[in-house]
């Protein structure tokens, strides 16, 4: 068996050519969608205290971060991470629900 890059020596000897074996792709992609599935829930479970408790954290904390999550979910529908999307969506959910209670929550 002669891999691709033993190509000048198999073309001279007349040896057929075959591409090296490679783990397949979507292998790959549930590995690490299953990884950052996880860890998206762990955060998941990490806000919900947040979100039914009375204190809030900053607007300039909850805001952005909600925005960047949302912008990581397209990301991972992009990669046709779709565990990863629809988590990541929840978590971008959250934080943008705390930064509509901090706006909402009377000042002290």
């Amino acid at each position: 068996m002669v891999y691709t890059a033993d190509l000048k020596s198999a073309a001279l000897t007349g040896l057929r050519v075959r591409s090296p074996p490679r783990l397949p792709e979507i292998t790959m992609h549930s590995i690490q969608d299953t990884i950052l599935t996880v860890g998206l829930l762990v955060f998941i479970v990490a806000m919900i205290p947040s979100v039914l408790g009375k204190e809030k954290p900053a607007l300039l904390t909850s805001l952005p971060t909600g925005i960047v999550t949302a912008v990581f979910a397209g990301v991972y529908v992009s990669l046709n991470m779709w565990f990863s999307a629809v988590t990541s969506t929840i978590l971008a959910l959250l934080w943008l629900t705390l930064a509509a209670q901090k706006m909402i929550q009377p000042k002290d």
